[in-house]
Order: structure tokens, then C-alpha cells, then sequence
């Protein structure tokens, strides 16, 4: 249980032998330079925080999730690998109130012409429900905010409609698809 002293902790235990394995594949198209992987990860929530966290002072309950790291390995210049687990964080009461209720969520993907901050970031994810039915989806981004945008730092999370951008653009974007494949224990 934790105490006030560690409330900046994480909220969380990994565990130690995660079971519920999913292979993540992202893949680059067309992009319009090279991009670089600068981050990934996997999204858990908390699914009952009202009646197992901490409370804040003015009443309700504080936001329980993490966000952990998810090593994506480089398989060739347009695609990355890695796994993520369902069940990587485990259950447990945390204040003395009940068990809190992990959930993943999504996993996502940050990618940049270089790493420099003032590059737009490309940002796809995948939802939890389309990992867990092994689903991909495509991501279209526009090429005119590569390598960067007016605003430093700008992410663009794409979107799975070509039809979103006006047809004239069309033949100005680059994709991504993120892929789930169940990996058996």
C-alpha cells in the first residue's frame, strides 16, 4: 500500500511473467523522408478509481494510468516490431480500499524526420479492442507537415479516412498501419 510520502510514485506493479502477448508491427508508406521512431508505448487506465483510489481534496477520485514504455525493434527502414502485454501491470489494492482494476487501453508510436523537437511528430496508435482482435489500420498523413509544421512540436495523430482530405491532396499523403497478431504463450 502506499503512502502520502510515495503519492508521486507510479501507481503501479509490473508483472513479472505477463502472459497476454501481442505482436505489434508498425509499418511506414511512402513517407516523404526518412522518419525516425523517437517513442512507443502501451496505455493502461485504471477501470474503477471512484471506489479504489485516492481521492482528492476537493472530492472525486485522481486519474489512474500509466503510460509504459514499449520497445519497437527495427526490422528494416520501414517497419518496426515489438510485443505488448495485456496483463503487464497487475491488480492490486493500492490504498487500502479494494483491488484497482488495470485495463490496457492502446498502444502508440511517436515518429519524426529527425528528433528534433521542432519536428512534427507522427503519431498513430492502435485501440485495445483492435490489438485484441489481431486488426490493423492505416493512418494517412498529409506531407506538407513533413519534416516540420508552422508550430513546433506539432503532432499530427493522422487519419484512417483517405476521404478526410480533399481529393486534391490525396496524392500529398503518407500512411502508417499499425498491426496486432496474438503471440501464443
Amino acid at each position: 500500500m502506499h503512502t502520502d510520502a510515495h503519492a508521486d510514485e507510479p501507481l503501479r506493479k509490473l508483472n513479472p511473467n505477463p502472459q497476454q502477448a501481442y505482436r505489434i508491427t508498425l509499418t511506414i508508406h511512402d513517407a516523404p523522408g526518412p522518419l525516425v521512431l523517437t517513442d512507443a508505448r502501451a496505455q493502461y487506465d485504471v477501470t474503477n478509481e471512484t471506489p479504489c483510489g485516492k481521492m482528492k481534496p476537493q472530492g472525486g477520485p485522481y486519474r489512474m494510468t500509466s503510460s509504459e514504455p514499449l520497445e519497437l525493434t527495427r526490422i528494416d527502414e520501414t517497419t518496426y516490431q515489438g510485443t505488448v502485454y495485456l496483463d503487464q501491470i497487475l491488480d492490486e489494492d493500492y490504498y487500502g480500499k479494494g483491488v484497482c482494476h488495470w485495463q490496457f487501453t492502446e498502444v502508440r508510436a511517436a515518429l519524426t524526420a529527425t528528433g528534433a523537437s521542432k519536428d512534427t511528430r507522427f503519431a498513430p496508435f492502435l485501440d485495445a479492442d483492435k490489438v485484441i482482435a489481431q486488426q490493423s489500420e492505416k493512418r494517412y498523413f498529409w506531407n506538407e507537415r513533413y519534416p516540420s509544421s508552422d508550430f513546433e512540436g506539432y503532432s499530427d495523430f493522422g487519419n484512417p479516412d483517405i476521404k478526410h482530405f480533399k481529393p486534391e491532396l490525396r496524392d500529398s499523403l503518407f500512411s502508417t498501419t499499425l498491426r496486432s497478431e496474438k503471440v501464443q504463450p
